[in-house]
């Protein structure tokens, strides 16, 4: 495998009033790329001279216009995963705070929805995950 690709993902989460629970923004991924259908969190590549704090606030708005509050961001982990066509580092980050209504900017459907009914098929690289933010739900973390 090549070099990594290092990748920023954004995890907005929000409490429903109604259901009494933590939901999470996922998107699907657009006909065309690489694991099409597929259910992801936003996020996208870090570019050149750019922190991943940076990476993460231009992806977000590019992706669903929000503008991400960077005091309030929560780096929760990083892992590295290889795909088929590509090795990728992702840092994975906790956002509770935006302006705007995210919104489908970029093609993707968008669907806000508790941990324990997140869509599926889900990206391989984020297989290991759902588990760690259901713990964090069930212990009132978001």
């Amino acid at each position: 495998m090549n070099k990594k690709t290092q990748v920023v993902v954004g995890i907005l989460s929000r409490y429903n009033l109604k259901t009494n629970q933590i939901e999470y923004l996922f998107n699907q991924r657009p006909l065309g790329k690489h694991y099409e259908n597929y259910w992801e969190f936003a996020g996208g590549k870090v570019e050149a001279n750019e922190t991943n704090i940076q990476a993460l606030y231009r992806e977000l708005e590019e992706e669903l216009g929000v503008k991400i509050d960077i005091n309030t961001v929560k780096y929760l982990t990083s892992i590295t995963h290889d795909y088929e066509h590509a090795s990728v580092e992702l840092y994975f980050y906790a956002v509770n705070s935006w302006e705007g209504e995210p919104q489908c900017l970029e093609g993707q459907n968008l669907m806000w929805c508790s941990i324990e009914n997140y869509p599926k098929p889900i990206l391989p690289s984020l297989e290991y995950l759902i588990p760690n933010l259901r713990n964090a739900s069930d212990s009132g973390l978001s």
